[in-house]
């Protein structure tokens, strides 16, 4: 049982560190391109606290952003860097181009674009059950204990 918890540990701590890799190879990028000047300009167009990033970038602390601040992160950048910014490219996944996607997958994505046009206890709504539908699924795709 505890070899179990360890390893969980383990690829638990795997996907944080890879997940900050990604994010400071996009903002070293970024920075690079002379796109994303400094963490307070991107905290700002994220419209996010200062420490949320920086700790991350200065490898302060050893924690995990929320999928909201991924969202907001990528918001700011997308504002930043003139071009639509994904949560995925954070995060250093490589999403499949809308042509592979089936039809349902592609009419979700059409669905979730329109959440910004919602009023906001309609976007609440729309995001709670979103999270509630993913986390679902994340159960579903874990391995049994």
């Amino acid at each position: 049982m505890k070899n179990r918890q360890n390893d969980h540990m383990s690829v638990e701590q795997d996907e944080r560190d890879r997940l900050r890799t990604a994010l400071l190879a996009f903002f070293e990028e970024a920075k690079r391109m002379r796109k994303i000047r400094s963490v307070r300009a991107w905290v700002t167009a994220s419209e996010i606290g200062y420490n949320t990033l920086n700790d991350i970038v200065r490898g302060k602390r050893n924690k995990r952003l929320e999928d909201e601040t991924y969202f907001a992160l990528a918001m700011g950048a997308t504002k930043l860097l003139g071009r639509e910014v994904t949560v995925a490219e954070l995060q250093g996944i490589s999403s499949s181009p809308a042509s592979e996607l089936s039809d349902a997958d592609a009419q979700l994505l059409a669905d979730l674009k329109i959440i910004g046009n919602a009023d906001e206890g309609e976007r609440q709504d729309l995001e709670e059950l979103i999270r509630k539908r993913a986390q679902a699924a994340r159960a579903r795709l874990q391995p049994e204990a």
